[in-house]
């Protein structure tokens, strides 16, 4: 009797182990950001594989309450869609990589206040599901707020600066939303972006959990 005991205990125990979840979310499920009046703003919620396998992730509309005239589309590892789509599976995230659930907004000029919530979960573990909510503010309050603290980068020798600092996350898109780079930590006071080709990027940089995203147009023989 005792022996089948400790069998099935160890079998609870291994049940126990592989419910564990295997990924991290930053800089938390919840993202409150201001929008910038008539300009896109990128809002990124960043998932980490922590696990030494490959992971693959299915995200799913839970609710949506927007503004009027406010336009949105939703990226995920790679790839960019129109619009907020209802659900998804993402592409193959590599052991210890990284990528942002991203929503893309542009408020034009209408006031209010957007919150957007999907769950998210592993397919090897869908009995773990996370809840992620991006909730985006334009105010008249909001956007003088914006226009004082928003960071300003530019770009001289193929090397982009930024005014207020690096943050604890620092990523650079492209047009499409793709992330071109990404670091928790920049060394020096620049980043090298000699290898990206000519166009309109977007740099975002989060700081106490508040993500201040600005846009800056790479020249030929910047």
């Amino acid at each position: 009797m005792l022996k089948r005991l400790s069998v099935f205990l160890v079998f609870i125990s291994g049940i126990h182990f592989s419910n564990a979840q295997n990924y991290s979310i930053s800089p938390g499920n919840t993202l409150l950001t201001n929008a910038a009046m008539d300009m896109l703003s990128i809002c990124d919620i960043n998932i980490t594989n922590e696990d030494t396998t490959t992971e693959t992730f299915i995200w799913n509309k839970l609710d949506v309450n927007i503004p009027p005239d406010w336009e949105f589309s939703i990226c995920d590892n790679a790839t960019c869609y129109l619009s907020l789509i209802d659900n998804a599976t993402s592409a193959p995230l590599a052991p210890l990589a990284s990528f942002p659930m991203s929503i893309h907004c542009t408020p034009h000029i209408t006031n209010g206040n957007a919150l957007i919530r999907y769950t998210i979960q592993e397919v090897s573990n869908p009995n773990r599901i996370d809840t992620l909510t991006w909730d985006i503010r334009l105010s008249t309050i909001g956007v003088d707020e914006i226009a004082k603290n928003q960071s300003k980068v530019f770009v001289s020798e193929n090397k982009l600066y930024c005014s207020a600092g690096f943050g604890s996350m620092n990523q650079i898109h492209d047009l499409s939303g793709k992330i071109i780079f990404s670091s928790a930590q920049i060394e020096g006071q620049s980043i090298d972006i000699g290898s990206l080709v000519p166009g309109i990027y977007f740099f975002t940089s989060v700081k106490e959990n508040k993500a201040s995203t600005s846009k800056f147009i790479l020249l030929k023989n910047e």
